[in-house]
């Protein structure tokens, strides 16, 4: 679980790994708006940085087909991911990188709370079927991008909304 994996990686006191919950909570409709993959990733006491949860988008084409949770993250995303916690804002790849026979565009976004960073989430979008995306499109990875920075900022998730089966609803498809 996302709480075992913090333990054995990660020395996060609790109301940091509840922030971490409730990000994960809410997180799918984020993935939607972005279409794209979200890896949470937790840096370890030796540099490394390890995936502790991870979403694939209901709205696009996924990068990661197989379950990489518990993984460590690839040495070539390791500059991306320290620089995202180290200056506390979203780095962004110039180039996208390549898995398999799909092109990846890649960004690091810090996961902050009371201006200390606790993790990073690497936003991951498949340019396989790329294409020009209509204007709702446009509107949706734009809201994602202010997720996000919320995200960054410390000011998302939200901690005083109701819990439950319906946390994370309602759905991208549902109507935004």
């Amino acid at each position: 679980t996302l709480g075992d994996l913090i333990a054995r990686h990660g020395a996060l006191p609790p109301r940091d790994v509840e922030w971490l919950h409730l990000l994960v909570g809410d997180w799918q409709f984020i993935s939607d708006l972005a279409f794209a993959d979200l890896v949470l990733w937790l840096p370890t006491a030796d540099g490394d940085f390890v995936a502790i949860a991870q979403c694939r988008p209901s709205t696009g084409a996924t990068v990661h087909h197989d379950d990489i949770v518990g993984s460590s993250a690839p040495a070539g995303q390791h500059p991306q991911l320290r620089q995202a916690l180290d200056d506390l804002a979203a780095q962004r790849s110039r180039e996208p990188s390549w898995f398999g026979s799909y092109a990846v565009r890649e960004e690091a976004v810090p996961v902050v709370r009371a201006g200390r960073p606790l993790a990073v989430i690497a936003r991951q979008t498949n340019l396989g079927g790329a294409r020009t995306p209509s204007r709702l499109e446009l509107n949706y990875v734009e809201a994602a991008d202010d997720l996000l920075g919320m995200v960054a900022r410390g000011e998302f998730p939200y901690t005083d909304v109701p819990t439950g089966p319906r946390r994370g609803a309602p759905r991208v498809g549902d109507g935004l």
